[in-house]
This record gives structure tokens, sequence and C-alpha cells, in this order.
């Protein structure tokens, strides 16, 4: 998976976050339990609201760490 037409939450989340690499965008997919291969339309509303949180969290980390 993961092509240009219908990319990975992981790619999608790097491309569309100019500050979030696709290591640490792994790692919030991780952190949220969300398979990294996974297309965004696929997420349930609890599931997107975890990759947010997990993704703001990481942001925060980076800024003040």
């Amino acid at each position: 998976g993961g092509g240009a037409l219908n990319p990975s939450l992981m790619s999608s989340l790097s491309n569309a976050l100019p500050w979030l690499s696709k290591k640490t965008a792994a790692e919030a997919l991780n952190q949220a339990g969300i398979d990294q291969g996974r297309r965004g339309e696929t997420l349930e509303l609890a599931e997107f609201a975890a990759v947010c949180n997990a993704v703001w969290q990481k942001r925060n980390e980076e800024k003040n760490g």
C-alpha cells in the first residue's frame, strides 16, 4: 500500500504537517495504537481523536524537548 493516490496515514501526516517527520508520525501512530499502513478514511472517530492527541503530544515534546 501507500501509492500516490491512496497514501497511508503515516505518509499523509508527514506530508500535511511539514514539521512532522515520518519517524515521529510513526511514533504517534504507534502511541495511538493505529497501524502505520492504514488510510485516514478508515479511522473511526475515536481513532482519529487518538491520532490527533498523539501528534499534538509529539509536537509539544519536540517544541519543548
